[in-house]
């Protein structure tokens, strides 16, 4: 007899087929159930594993064994006259018949649940869009700051866009540096489509490279390369912005084209150096900032980013150069910065930039109403992608207390730029005053993970709040190590008079053996000593207002109350701004003339 004729007596055929089709129904059957009971995906590689080795071995056992009436028996123990192996191929044909029976049904019911293919249009979709740096192409490799700055003023344009939802500058250029393919970044930023290009100028002369990349179905909607004088900059991103929009199908809203900041080519290449600089904030870089900012407003004296710009140097020179400068060199920084600032504001009333700077000035000499206006216009001139006006308003209500409006105002920063670790910081310092530590470690955590160094300050009252002294000790090191300033040898004896009041007065005399600092602020704030912390707060210029945001944490609210801290509180004008606007939640007004602080029904 043939092979062929044996493996046919067998069954050997027979039993493939039906393993073939058991192990495809038990494949799509897997393949249902998974996902529903929510399973690991390995499941499905699993079966098949399975399926794969157990085929040969039921071959092996229909070629070496035989059903009988007595049971499972070696073929060759079967005598062929009392084999019922043609009846045991009936039954397995039956099986057959089953299994292909249920394969189809799997195969109709997979046809018809799917949807019917419908024609996708581009302006049905949620139109998501980044616009990445433009490549600096110049021959020595020193001009990327235009590259940004065309990617910023496309920005500016499309951003106009209702039906357009376009990444944060901030998310996208942090992207900028960490060589990722345009899918990874697509992805990152959670987006469909993705503006890139490259510009290079050579004298009067740039050359500029556009293309819209659809990252879905990976095609080039739209690319134009841009020959022009480099008079025609401002030109070529109006062209390329309104190019986005007609590959898009959406429609520029308003009279967002068209505007020409300065006709000075230089005078905008030094301005987009100056305000690269403030990437990473520093008294050196603020210096640099400045030299550039003069140079701006000389070559073209009614560019108003210019004076923006100039604003934005002096405020990071008094920021930054705290310990540089001395108390009248930081009151007349913040002086010339507000002068700059009205000066921008006045050659152009629109620009959101100079609107913020002005802002940040008022809060930082203490003037809370032009504050509060300033944030206000910033907030209503600048791009919907520019976060940094709500982060300004957020610490405007921080200072003042008012911890509400903070977390209002911080979440709709945090929505536009969920990179920014500030914000999330700042958000943490606002649930500190809710006294919600739950959300406060969270958005702490959050800070470290987006780039904050160090949130020890704010752990310092976070540890305090939940009384647990070896957690404030650690944090208070950590805190040190930040400002840069040697540990105290006093900090356990600090810690142990806040939870020990009648200790407080007998160590507040260590205080006046140390160096001045946030550090020393904090340990007066644990001993409750207003008159140190009043001390160092006048002759502290700029910080005021931050170090207001410590003492509205629930363990130093009691040190408002103090007759010295309620002098200095009418004195820089707060008081009167609660009166007119309204008191924080944690304080109410006493008399005419008084107020209280603590915690309220």
């Amino acid at each position: 007899m043939s092979l062929f004729s044996e493996l046919k007596r067998r069954n050997i055929f027979k039993v493939a087929v039906a393993y073939l089709a058991l192990g495809w129904v038990l494949v799509q059957i897997t393949d249902v159930v998974v996902p529903a009971l929510n399973l690991p995906d390995t499941l499905n590689s699993i079966v098949v594993y399975i399926g794969i080795i157990g085929f040969p071995i039921a071959l092996f056992f229909a070629w070496a064994f035989e059903l009988t009436p007595d049971g499972l028996m070696k073929t060759e123990e079967v005598d062929t006259d009392e084999s019922i192996r043609s009846r045991t191929g009936q039954k397995i044909n039956y099986i057959i018949i089953g299994l292909l029976s249920l394969a189809v049904i799997f195969l109709l019911f997979d046809r018809t649940s799917k949807p019917e293919p419908q024609e996708v249009i581009i302006a049905d979709l949620a139109n998501t869009i980044a616009v990445l740096p433009f490549e600096d192409m110049s021959a020595d490799g020193s001009q990327d700051y235009f590259g940004r700055g065309m990617a910023e003023e496309i920005l500016n344009v499309i951003v106009s866009i209702e039906t357009l939802d376009v990444a944060s500058r901030t998310s996208t250029f942090a992207l900028n540096d960490q060589n990722l393919l345009i899918p990874e970044i697509a992805e990152r930023l959670n987006v469909n489509f993705v503006v890139e290009g490259s510009i290079r100028s050579s004298g009067n002369r740039v050359r500029v490279t556009a293309q819209l990349i659809d990252v879905a179905n990976d095609t080039h909607m739209w690319s134009e390369t841009y020959d022009r004088d480099l008079t025609d900059i401002f030109a070529i991103q109006d062209e390329i912005s309104m190019a986005i929009a007609g590959a898009l199908k959406v429609e520029l809203l308003g009279d967002v084209l068209g505007d020409v900041p300065t006709q000075n080519m230089e005078a905008y290449a030094l301005y987009l150096q100056a305000r690269q600089l403030f990437n990473i904030p520093s008294f050196q870089n603020s210096l640099k900032a400045r030299k550039l900012a003069n140079q701006v407003i000389t070559l073209d004296p009614a560019y108003s980013e210019g004076w923006a710009v100039l604003a934005d140097s002096y405020e990071n020179s008094a920021t930054y150069g705290f310990s540089e400068n001395s108390r009248e060199e930081i009151i007349k920084l913040f002086n010339l910065a507000l002068e700059a600032a009205n000066k921008s504001i006045s050659l152009d009333p629109d620009l959101g930039y100079g609107w913020a700077k002005k802002g940040n000035t008022h809060l930082r000499l203490m003037e809370w109403k032009q504050a509060k206006l300033a944030f206000d216009k910033a907030i209503k001139l600048s791009a919907n992608d520019d976060s940094d006006p709500w982060l300004d308003l957020g610490q405007y209500y921080l200072s003042v207390g008012a911890y509400e409006n903070a977390i209002e105002v911080l979440a709709t920063a945090k929505d536009i730029n969920p990179d920014d670790s500030s914000i999330y910081y700042s958000l943490g310092y606002a649930f500190i005053m809710d006294t919600n530590t739950e959300k406060t470690h969270m958005e702490f955590e959050n800070a470290i993970s987006k780039g904050v160094a160090n949130v020890r300050s704010g752990n310092v009252i976070l540890s305090v709040m939940e009384g647990n002294k070896e957690e404030i000790a650690r944090n208070f090191e950590g805190f040190h190590q930040r400002i840069e300033a040697p540990a105290s040898k006093y900090t356990d004896l600090y810690i142990d008079a806040y939870f020990k009041p009648d200790l407080r007065e007998n160590y507040r005399e260590y205080l006046s053996r140390e160096p001045k600092s946030t550090a020393s602020l904090m340990y007066a704030s644990l001993l409750g000593d207003g008159n140190y912390i009043v001390n160092w707060l006048k002759n502290s210029v700029g910080f005021q207002s931050i170090m207001f945001q410590r003492l509205y944490t629930p363990p130093f609210r009691a040190i408002l109350n103090q007759l010295v801290m309620k002098e200095y509180l009418h004195e820089v004008g707060l008081v009167d701004h609660w009166r007119e606007v309204g008191f924080p939640n944690f304080c109410r007004p006493v008399g005419d003339d008084d107020f209280d602080c603590g915690e309220f029904e």
